[in-house]
């Protein structure tokens, strides 16, 4: 069977709106070249328009800043309209590569004078010049590489100037007109083009005339290396290529609307988070950007659903957790030695040299420390001290592991392979509850057998260390996110000794544990950690609940006093849960009310209502405080805004929450790192209106929550293939009409969804794409869908969303009033006074 031009065009027109029509696998296609080309002009223009559409466009005096990730250990850095602000193509700690310059027949193109506009994309950026020139950058994700392009309409011989550290004649190299090699130290850079060129004095110029001219740079550590990647960057035409991976890796899941602002800003906000995706320590994601550029813990496990579940890069997100998992402190060994006999200790110590290994005397003590591999191989440890004891009269002793108080806790930092931080309580329950969330996603319950190990350690860690006689886990002051001290000493907010979502997480711990637990045949522990988390739910709901008052604490002190300070964490016992809930639906609804009239502004949620006596309305104002005495204090954390949009749409006030998105798509869109999310706000804007942004210019979790809360909340997709489920608890604003949403889960499943609003109804056509049936479970309703084409209806007036609306009431925005004086500018560093004072409560 032959398929011709028409039927090929049909079929991939079919794909292109997401109509699956599976064609009998026993039926032989044969395609012509022609077949082929067709298919690839329309793939191209398939990617031509989703980046036409996805474009940030600046005019031509706008400088604005831009960030391109590499997935290894670097970035770029740029800013439209300048050849020469922002730190280039940072590689680690180095930069070597800051921009270029074009030319045509020998005449230089000044930016300055010929932009029209420069659009920021999510490979790169391209400046619009007089006369239909275009000058085009791209960095190629993971292979140390980027390309320069110029474009013209007429023929002409074009040139391409790298900006690089330094001048061309500072570098030895050699040119053989097809690569040209620069050597920087034991590295190498190396230069080739899509054509013949010419080289002279750092201008590579088109041998030809062209119209399109393309110059490529690559880094590695040998000549063989480098010849190697310039063939291949030809070979696979990367500038082309680099656009077709960063659209695989953006529609591999997606959600259109008929608000485009919004399907545009959350497509950067997959690409933003990912940017953040790195090799540099094994797989991790940055925490932000400049200052954050290591592995955190905590950052990591927030930003992950929305990073790489809800874009269905799975495989990533195994192996983020397992780098985390495989740094777990698992306590240090060592063998305890008793000798009876002082004259063996010179022939232990000999043989223990042998083995890499020494004796620590202390008094008539005697210790050999051993390295962690000795706890993954006892057979190993006893090997030696066998060994001792065999051939030394008088001699005894045991193995034994030391549990300090980091014992089963993961990183809370890795800023290199040998400085991990294990200083914080939330780290490691965040890791349990995504490994749970994976799990769901992907039905990888072999995974749940793999890490068993990890999670017994863990808990022991926990129960050994940090267990009240109420079931909560106990912490220090500054051991949650809200970690800021003063000069590394006093915290900025005591939030000791339990927190709230500590406590939650916590309880999401124990319950995940206790399920895998049982499917790994321990009933035992199961019932033993479901024993501790049912405790804890009493404690939790006798000790934080406030019933008079219809709120909730944030903390539990040391004197066991609750601290009702209005504060976003109390969110948290709403959207961290992932098996059962901690608190009733009734008690949740009080908390999103409470919340939103405490807290939340049209552009995000504050860190400590104005209302509270230590609120801080601005982040960066030394004229009274230091930046950090703001931090947790009132300034709006982009990430925090995830927890509002969830607990908003889980009650039916999706138009107040989507309002809130509209206001953060226009963040991404518009200020600051254009495509991207700065960490924090002030809550009050400056003298002209202007939101103030704070922290870091980049950050993974304000993004990543952006796009789960689009993918996990509006369209309301969770996956449960833990049960082979998958549910949905949509949210819709009233201002949609349209829908059309692919949606990844399992080994290479999908589920599509187009809808249509038509008179307050929604008509649904959904394609399961598996090889079995699923059981559906949509906004409360329960049904089996079988793989192909299914059609319902949903009315969201019905929606289980709405039953507490009349007990919550009407929600708004909280207003600025520019009028109000705070307590904590009186005078200078007056919260900081308090502290120091032991006055803080």
């Amino acid at each position: 069977m032959k398929i011709y031009l028409p039927a090929i065009i049909i079929l991939i027109a079919l794909s292109l709106f997401n109509c699956t029509s599976i064609p009998n696998p026993d039926t032989k296609m044969e395609f012509t070249m022609e077949d082929i080309q067709m298919k690839e002009r329309i793939e191209n223009q398939e990617i031509t328009n989703f980046f036409t559409n996805m474009g940030i466009k600046v005019n031509n005096r706008e400088k604005a800043q831009f960030i391109v990730g590499d997935n290894i250990d670097g970035y770029y850095e740029g800013y439209t309209n300048s050849y020469v602000q922002g730190n280039g193509y940072l590689m680690g700690s180095r930069t070597i590569y800051k921009n270029f310059k074009s030319f045509i027949n020998g005449v230089f193109l000044d930016r300055k004078s010929q932009t029209i506009s420069q659009t920021v994309l999510p490979y790169g950026t391209i400046i619009e010049l007089n006369n239909n020139i275009k000058e085009e950058f791209a960095l190629h994700s993971k292979t140390r590489s980027l390309s320069m392009a110029v474009n013209t309409e007429t023929l002409g011989l074009l040139g391409v100037y790298p900006i690089i550290n330094g001048d061309f004649k500072d570098y030895e190299y050699i040119n053989n007109n097809k690569e040209l090699y620069l050597k920087d130290g034991n590295s190498i850079i190396v230069f080739t083009a899509n054509q013949p060129y010419k080289f002279k004095d750092g201008l590579f110029t088109s041998i030809n005339k062209t119209d399109n001219f393309i110059l490529y740079m690559a880094f590695a550590d040998s000549e063989v290396e480098a010849q190697k990647k310039a063939k291949e960057l030809r070979e696979i035409e990367a500038h082309s290529y680099e656009k077709k991976k960063i659209y695989n890796l953006l529609t591999n899941s997606y959600i259109k609307t008929d608000d485009l602002e919004f399907n545009k800003a959350v497509n950067w906000a997959k690409y933003s988070a990912y940017t953040m995706v790195v090799e540099e320590f094994g797989k991790g994601i940055w925490a932000g950007l400049p200052w954050f550029k290591d592995n955190w813990g905590r950052d990591t496990f927030i930003a992950l659903p929305g990073t790489l579940l809800v874009s269905g890069n799975f495989s990533e997100a195994k192996e983020v957790l397992n780098n985390f998992i495989k740094l777990q402190n698992i306590g240090n060994p060592q063998l305890v030695i008793e000798l009876q006999n002082i004259e063996v200790y010179s022939n232990i110590k000999r043989f223990l040299k042998t083995q890499g290994l020494k004796i620590k005397r202390n008094d008539n003590n005697y210790t050999v420390p051993l390295t962690k591999d000795y706890i993954l191989d006892k057979a190993k440890a006893k090997t030696v001290l066998d060994t001792i004891i065999e051939e030394n009269h008088g001699v005894s002793g045991r193995f034994e592991i030391v549990k300090d108080e980091s014992y089963g806790r993961v990183p809370n930092r890795v800023t290199s392979l040998d400085n991990i931080i294990y200083n914080t309580t939330d780290g490691t329950p965040w890791l349990i509850r995504e490994i749970y969330e994976y799990i769901s996603y992907t039905g990888d319950l072999d995974y749940g057998r793999e890490i068993f190990p990890f999670i017994i350690t863990a808990m022991d860690g926990v129960i050994q260390n940090f267990l009240d006689k109420d079931s909560f886990m106990t912490h220090d002051d500054a051991d949650t996110w809200m970690d800021a001290r003063i000069n590394n000493d006093k915290p900025w907010s005591a939030r000791g000794s339990r927190a709230v979502e500590i406590q939650v997480l916590w309880y999401s711990m124990l319950q995940i544990s206790s399920y895998l637990a049982t499917i790994n045949n321990r009933d035992d522990l199961s019932q033993k950690w479901q024993l501790i988390a049912d405790r804890l739910k009493y404690s939790f709901n006798d000790k934080f609940w406030d019933e008079d008052n219809k709120r909730i604490a944030d903390r539990l002190r040391e004197d066991d006093t609750p601290d009702f300070k209005a504060r976003p964490n109390q969110l948290m016992a709403i959207s961290i849960p992932l098996i059962s809930p901690i608190i009733d639906s009734l008690k949740e609804a009080y908390i999103v009310k409470n919340s939103t009239t405490d807290l939340l502004y049209q552009y995000g949620i504050a860190s400590l209502s104005e209302d509270e006596e230590y609120f801080h309305p601005y982040h960066e104002n030394l004229r009274y405080n230091h930046k950090d005495a703001a931090y947790h204090n009132g300034v709006i954390w982009g990430w925090n805004a995830g927890l509002i949009v969830e607990g908003l749409t889980k009650y039916g006030y999706n138009d107040l929450s989507y309002s809130l998105t509209k206001n953060l798509s226009r963040q991404i869109l518009t200020m600051g790192t254009l495509g991207s999310m700065s960490e924090n706000l002030s809550v009050y804007p400056d003298k002209r209106g202007n939101l103030i942004l704070s922290g870091t210019y980049s950050q993974a979790w304000s993004v990543s929550e952006f796009s789960r809360n689009a993918y996990q909340n509006y369209i309301g997709f969770n996956p449960r293939l833990i049960d082979n489920t998958i549910e949905f608890t949509p949210s819709f604003p009233n201002i949609w009409s349209l829908i059309d949403v692919k949606l990844p889960f399992g080994v290479d499943e999908y589920i599509y969804i187009n809808g249509v609003k038509k008179d307050d109804i929604w008509e649904f056509k959904l394609d399961l794409i598996s090889n079995d049936s699923k059981t559906l479970i949509w906004d409360g309703a329960k049904f089996v869908i079988e793989p192909g084409k299914t059609v319902f209806n949903w009315n969201p007036t019905k929606s289980l969303s709405n039953r507490y609306k009349e007990i919550i009431g009407p929600l708004k925005f909280r207003e600025i009033n520019l009028e109000r004086e705070f307590p904590m500018y009186e005078k200078k560093n007056k919260l900081q006074e308090i502290i120091n004072k032991d006055e803080y409560r």
